[in-house]
């Protein structure tokens, strides 16, 4: 294996990682969360090898015709994506609006579209083409949450009544929430259940609880912190390179075709993917502050713990031991200030919902997994504990031979977690937002895209200072 390989990437690693976030993209615009169809699956195989190729691929010096086909290749997907909105519902409530109701999202659209083809042109102003794309994202994000109904789901009404409960001076992981299902559900283990009411509290670490609250406590709605929440890290991205690629990258992400249902729905993988753009960013931009910006990113979800033994693909490559130690303790100092003060009121209703209720958790065979598919709606075939497998031969396939570089780290947490997740005991919408958000996020962290006049990339944690082209 060359060295160099592992310390850069080449111009075909982020084309890959392009095309394995759109066949991503694919896969759960088919999926119809009732079975593992065929087809979405296909999508989702194709996805997984691209994504690992694309991270296995040698680096190799930077290529002006790299940089061309790189661009050209985000824009196409922008453009089929944007295409893909027009023609499919964005919601569940959505299919009965009118036409004209449409033509707020329909301008901005289209206007994305404008902005990354204008990306193309030679002397174009990429600073203000961000800021452009920036806010129309934002409106319109906020456009369509103003104007959606209330989904009848679980994890909405967790948000919406722990951050209520939390501004009353209650305790939200010491709560417990009415069943909004029959009791037999099977979202739910039967051991969860007592009276009607569900036994454990606010299911999300407390870095989400902080983010998303004050936002819904001011706006009465916790998807308008998730929307703020997608577009922070498409703004983390640009400025993390303030190039072609990053710009481009950033659009592709907050038009993948299931972006706004999955703001419907009130996931909180937003909060996930705006932790991962600011690692990035400071890993390129400010790298005093990666280790702190690092311990948010572990903290931003339970299945984070996954990340761990991917971190030497970012650290910063010229330390001594004894900085190392250091530089780790501040890591884990994060997420311990994070999280600690919050088990420390109630410990065992903390473990209970943040921690223990992950393994409560019920199969679903109707799950996007090959669990599910090989289950054929039945009960599962394989353990369940292959998911960590399939997770553990990602982690070491991705610390031999991904880049060690912001890209490659982005690239390597997209591969991880495709690998447990298409072998879950769960696997819907939101879960797989993650890898596709963290494959888009891997292209425009590259070394490729052509840079604004007046921007520079700067010395990185992991590579050395650059001027702009």
């Amino acid at each position: 294996m060359n060295s160099r390989s592992r310390l850069s990437e080449g111009w075909l690693s982020p084309v890959l990682w392009l095309a394995s976030a759109a066949a991503l993209g694919q896969a759960l615009r088919i999926y119809d969360g009732f079975r593992p169809n065929p087809e979405a699956m296909q999508w989702l195989l194709v996805s997984i090898v691209l994504a690992l190729v694309g991270t296995l691929a040698p680096g190799t010096q930077d290529s002006k015709k790299g940089d061309q086909l790189i661009s050209w290749f985000a824009l196409a997907i922008v453009v089929i994506q944007v295409a893909q909105i027009f023609t499919i519902p964005l919601g569940k409530v959505w299919p009965l609006v009118a036409r004209q109701q449409l033509l707020p999202l329909h301008l901005a659209l289209a206007v994305t579209v404008a902005i990354a083809g204008a990306t193309m042109g030679q002397g174009a102003p990429l600073r203000w083409l961000a800021r452009v794309g920036l806010v129309t994202g934002l409106l319109i994000g906020l456009w369509f949450v103003n104007h959606s109904g209330t989904p009848h789901i679980d994890v909405y009404e967790f948000q919406k009544h722990g951050c209520a409960a939390l501004f009353q001076g209650q305790n939200p992981y010491a709560m417990t929430f009415s069943n909004p299902y029959d009791a037999n559900t099977p979202f739910w283990a039967p051991e969860l259940i007592h009276d009607g009411r569900l036994q454990f509290g606010y299911l999300y670490p407390p870095l989400t609880l902080m983010l998303e609250c004050p936002v819904a406590q001011l706006a009465g709605d916790p998807r308008y912190a998730h929307w703020l929440a997608l577009m922070g890290a498409v703004g983390f991205m640009w400025l993390a390179r303030r190039n072609r690629m990053a710009l481009l990258a950033g659009l592709v992400l907050w038009t993948s075709p299931q972006t706004f249902f999955m703001n419907e729905h009130a996931w909180t993988e937003p909060f996930v993917l705006l932790a991962l753009a600011v690692v990035v960013a400071c890993a390129v931009r400010w790298p005093k502050a990666l280790p702190f910006a690092l311990g948010a990113l572990l903290s931003s979800k339970q299945y984070m713990v996954l990340v761990v033994p991917l971190i030497p693909l970012i650290w910063p490559r010229e330390q001594v031991l004894r900085d190392r130690v250091k530089w780790l303790a501040k890591v884990f100092g994060v997420v311990a200030l994070i999280n600690v003060p919050w088990l420390l009121l109630n410990p065992k209703q903390f473990i209970h919902t943040v921690v223990m209720l992950q393994f409560y958790q019920p199969y679903r065979p109707d799950s996007l997994s090959w669990m599910a598919v090989w289950a054929q709606g039945g009960p599962p075939t394989i353990p369940l504990w292959f998911m960590f497998v399939a997770a553990l031969v990602a982690i070491a396939i991705c610390a031999w031979r991904a880049p060690r570089t912001p890209a490659g780290f982005c690239a390597a947490i997209g591969v991880v977690f495709l690998a447990f997740l298409a072998f879950s005991k769960q696997a819907f919408w939101n879960y797989y937002h993650l890898p596709l958000g963290a494959l888009v996020m891997a292209a425009g962290a590259s070394r490729f895209g052509r840079v604004d006049a007046e921007a520079d990339v700067v010395v990185t944690a992991t590579e050395p200072k650059k001027r702009a082209r």
